[in-house]
């Protein structure tokens, strides 16, 4: 008999996108659910079923790719905009509630959650560091403008008490023995979320006549 691990290498490397995605999702599922100082590009070669040099031949480095799987995260992010409104326009808080309940129970690389326990795992290394700094950041600043088109304090500040709400329950659902949070799909998170959305964003007009 042949040699099949050779053989699934070799086939992927006469593929390179395919296989760039298949060592990127690796890398990205193991991230989220390690972390970036506890995943090894071993770990990463093995559940992508290669050699670490296929691995070091595509990504010279972790640092890569987990800046990658960052990038991958972002393009994530981008459903919080799109889907908010299909015109757009902020305010419409069960758009923006199907949005975000959609990423804490999604399971883009195989593990639910996992775009958002990317961003939760620390690193130790102050470069990476500053990147989920940066992807927390623009996360929130979509939430707000989602939710009311605003750029003040007040409102970015609602945008990441909404922002690590999310955060929390998708590490309470990672435990996975934390019902009835453990096993909500998003349909049926979408609704509670709407009434957090829309305690934080209660229109000025409202405030003003003690609504």
């Amino acid at each position: 008999m042949g040699d099949t691990g050779g053989s699934q290498e070799n086939h992927r490397q006469r593929n390179p996108q395919h296989t760039r995605q298949t060592l990127l999702r690796a890398a990205c599922r193991l991230f989220s659910i390690h972390g970036f100082s506890s995943t090894t590009m071993r770990q990463i070669a093995e559940d992508a079923h290669v050699s670490v040099g296929l691995v070091n031949r595509y990504f010279d480095s972790k640092e890569k790719l987990f800046r990658e799987c960052l990038r991958e995260a972002a393009k994530g992010l981008q459903s919080i905009n799109e889907n908010a409104s299909d015109k757009g326009v902020p305010g419409d808080m069960s758009a923006l509630a199907r949005a975000i309940s959609q990423q804490v129970t999604s399971s883009a690389w195989g593990h639910e959650g996992d775009l958002l326990l990317l961003l939760v795992r620390s690193s130790g290394d102050p470069g990476i560091e500053r990147l989920r700094a940066e992807a927390f950041t623009e996360m929130a600043s979509r939430i707000l403008h989602s939710a009311d088109g605003s750029h003040s304090d007040k409102g970015a500040l609602r945008a990441q008490i909404v922002l690590a709400a999310a955060v929390g329950m998708v590490i309470l659902r990672s435990a996975k023995a934390f019902d009835p949070l453990s096993g909500i799909t998003s349909e049926a998170l979408a609704e509670p979320m709407q009434d957090l959305l829309s305690a934080m964003f209660v229109p000025e007009e409202h405030l003003e006549s003690g609504e």
